[in-house]
C-alpha cells in the first residue's frame, strides 16, 4: 500500500514526485541525512533518519546552512535532498558539500524543478535541466535522471497552481484541481519530450 496517497489537492507534479521518492528510497541505507526536510513529508519512508534544516522547523535535528554542513568527511550513507537546490544562491557548493560528506558508495536522491512556477521560500534562484544537472554532479556516479510528466503534466499543473492563487469557492476549486489531473493523465499518450515539470536524481558517491 502506498505510504503517500494521491490527492486532487496536491500539483500533478507533486503526485509524481512522490511516487518516483517513495520508490527511489528503498535504495537508501544506514543513516539518512533528509537535507532541508522542512515539515518532514518523506519522514515515513525511510528508518534512521537525520532532519537538517536551516530554519527551525519542527523535528529539525540540526540547524545548518547547505553550502556548510557540520558533518565529518565520508561520514553519512544517504542523502536525501528534495526541492531545495533553486532556493539557494550556490547550488554547486551545496552538491559539493553532499560529496564531501557522503560515505564512498553512498546513495543521494534529490529532485529539482524545471518547467515550475516561482515559488519563493524565502527566495527562488535556480531551474534546472537535464544536461545542467549532470554538470553539477559531474563527481558523482548519476544512476539515473527520471522526468516527473510531460506536456500535459506542465500544462495541468498550471491550471492546479493558477486556482490556488484565486479566491474561488472551495467546490469549484476542488473541480479545477481535478481537472488539472485529468489534463495531466494524457502524458500517457505522447511520448517524452523537453517538456517536463523537474527530475528525480539518483546518484552514487
Amino acid at each position: 500500500m502506498p505510504v503517500l496517497r494521491f490527492s486532487v489537492c496536491k500539483t500533478p507534479r507533486r503526485v509524481i514526485l512522490d511516487r518516483q521518492i517513495e520508490e527511489a528510497s528503498r535504495q537508501l541505507k544506514g543513516t539518512v541525512l533528509d537535507l532541508g526536510s522542512a515539515d518532514s513529508p518523506y519522514a515515513s519512508l525511510t528508518g534512521r533518519r537525520l532532519p537538517v534544516d536551516i530554519r527551525p522547523f519542527p523535528g529539525v535535528k540540526v540547524l545548518a546552512d547547505a553550502g556548510n554542513l557540520p558533518f565529518k568527511d565520508s561520514s553519512l550513507s544517504s542523502v536525501l535532498c528534495t526541492e531545495l537546490l533553486e532556493h539557494v544562491l550556490e547550488p554547486e557548493r551545496v552538491v559539493s558539500e553532499l560529496h564531501r560528506i557522503l560515505l564512498p558508495g553512498g546513495i543521494l536522491i534529490l529532485t529539482a524543478p524545471f518547467l515550475y512556477p516561482i515559488h519563493r521560500d524565502p527566495v527562488d534562484f535556480h531551474r534546472f535541466t537535464e544536461d545542467g544537472l549532470r554538470a553539477m554532479l559531474q563527481d558523482f556516479q548519476v544512476l539515473s535522471i527520471i522526468p516527473q510528466g510531460k506536456m500535459f503534466t506542465v500544462l495541468g499543473l498550471m491550471v492546479h497552481v493558477e486556482a490556488e492563487t484565486y479566491r474561488l469557492p472551495l467546490p469549484l476549486k476542488l473541480c479545477v484541481w481535478l481537472m488539472a489531473h485529468i489534463i495531466a493523465f494524457f502524458d500517457t499518450f505522447i511520448p517524452q519530450t523537453g517538456w517536463t515539470t523537474g527530475y528525480l536524481v539518483i546518484c552514487k558517491r
